[in-house]
């Protein structure tokens, strides 16, 4: 059905992201059931979560929600009704990944509001400066604070992992520089256990040779446009998801 998609030469991509995202979104609202033991989602014989979204899944989520919405701006021109869409559907992906009922993911909030915020500033036709980062870097503070407030008011027993964590470090602060030196050598080790994640740079290497070397920038990306800044998000999604999670690796290859 994808094949059938006319009209940009991203339309039939943007019709297998879109249906991504409707999935993923349905499922975590109906308990994430479709997230066990799925190829893409977490295996209970690692114990790493039973709730929510993981990695995988909230990589998978990230990149197709951005795919779609840059598609969407693209056909349309970069319209305000358009620009205003995407906004709306990037804002809907923050809220299902990062609320503690929802996707309870971390990792999720610390990349996607900075990226997907600029992207909606870019869109809406504001230059972005360094005055537009630290204030997307601020709103990603506000709505981990929220997050993280709204997570403690529940009962202990339905708390989250960021609840537990936060609470765990009020009582004990040595507890936070145990659990982020614990999340990065996870990393790190994750990165050791496959050849596989050697595809990652030898990917990253090809793909600046293709835009750089090559001059891929200007024949297929031309500047200021829409496709040129869907690929810096997802290169910027790519580097922040390496960052914040514990099986970096996983979500920048995703």
């Amino acid at each position: 059905l994808a094949g059938r998609a006319r009209g940009h030469p991203l339309a039939a991509l943007s019709v297998i992201t879109t249906a991504t995202v409707a999935l993923l979104v349905a499922d975590v609202a109906l308990g994430a059931r479709l997230q066990t033991s799925s190829i893409l989602g977490y295996s209970p014989h690692t114990a790493a979560r039973f709730t929510g979204f993981g990695n995988t899944a909230y990589a998978v989520l990230a990149a197709s929600a951005l795919i779609t919405a840059i598609v969407l701006c693209a056909r349309r021109g970069s319209s305000r009704p358009a620009a205003a869409a995407a906004a709306a559907l990037l804002a809907l992906v923050v809220v299902v990944d990062g609320a503690p009922w929802l996707g309870a993911d971390v990792g999720g909030i610390l990349s996607l509001v900075p990226v997907y915020g600029l992207v909606v500033l870019a869109l809406s036709g504001r230059r972005l400066t360094w005055r537009t980062v630290l204030i997307a870097g601020a709103a990603t503070a506000v709505v981990l604070a929220l997050a993280t407030g709204i997570d403690l008011l529940r009962p202990p027993d339905a708390r989250t992992h960021l609840g537990r964590f936060v609470a765990d470090a009020i009582d004990d602060p040595s507890s936070f520089t145990t659990t982020i030196s614990r999340k990065w050598a996870t990393n790190l080790r994750v990165f050791r256990q496959s050849i596989w994640t050697w595809m990652v740079p030898i990917v990253a290497v090809f793909s600046l040779y293709v835009l750089v070397v090559a001059k891929g920038w200007r024949r297929l990306l031309a500047r200021g446009s829409v496709l040129r800044l869907g690929v810096v998000a997802a290169l910027g999604l790519g580097l922040l998801g390496w960052l914040v999670n514990d099986s970096g690796v996983v979500v920048t290859a995703l």
